[in-house]
């Protein structure tokens, strides 16, 4: 604004190759703003949204669980020697240090969260371990937090994608803190926000609606 009152000033006549291309920018940052205040005014709504329906949620993580978590952990050792007489099934390829040159940059499925973990304890979600090796399956990379859970599903992947689906919907607040939309899409964040007849939730430009008398 500055350089355009500076440009203008009380010329009656201007080079528009000289101020167009300020309104141009001027019209870009203003569109940025503006987008800016909207996402804005839609995270307040829905933080509100949230704030409002928390007390009605229900905790449905049993209180035993963080033991039995302490006590997982405290017993996992890491020898992924004892991985290399496993049973594999076909699909399944165990990827490490050794036998994959980018594999400091595989992208892994779930957050890195183990899911032999979360099919076989309830849904407890509990980091995977890279050194025990990234395994791929169907194109998508898992690690595991033991090589009791690498060696399980390395030899029967399908059961225990399956168990975690069937975990997801028995406690379907893991779905975002794994990212399993792509399984669940419906439960989207995305989704939900669209809301109804494919108007945003808390858009500013959705038309109102009234009933009225026929």
């Amino acid at each position: 604004m500055v350089e355009l009152k500076e440009l203008i000033g009380n010329k009656t006549s201007i080079p528009k190759d000289q101020v167009y291309p300020k309104f141009d920018n001027l019209c870009q940052i203003y569109m940025q703003m503006n987008e800016e205040r909207n996402f804005a005014l839609m995270r307040r709504g829905l933080f509100n949204l949230l704030v409002e329906q928390r007390d009605k949620v229900n905790n449905t993580l049993p209180t035993n669980l963080s033991e039995i978590a302490r006590t997982l952990v405290g017993s996992m050792t890491v020898n992924a020697d004892l991985l290399e007489d496993s049973l594999v099934a076909s699909g399944v390829e165990r990827l490490t240090e050794t036998n994959t040159p980018d594999f400091m940059h595989l992208p892994l499925d779930y957050q890195g969260f183990c899911i032999w973990t979360v099919a076989k304890r309830n849904g407890l979600l509990l980091p995977g371990k890279p050194n025990l090796g990234v395994v791929r399956y169907k194109d998508m990379h898992f690690v595991f937090a033991s090589v009791q859970a690498v060696s399980e599903f390395m030899a029967n992947p399908e059961e225990v994608v399956n168990q975690v689906l069937e975990e997801a919907r028995d406690y379907p607040e893991i779905i975002h803190l794994i990212r399993m939309t792509e399984e669940f899409p419906e439960a989207s964040l995305s989704h939900i926000l669209q809301g109804k007849e494919g108007q945003p939730m808390f858009s500013l430009s959705a038309p109102l609606m009234v009933d009225t008398e026929a």
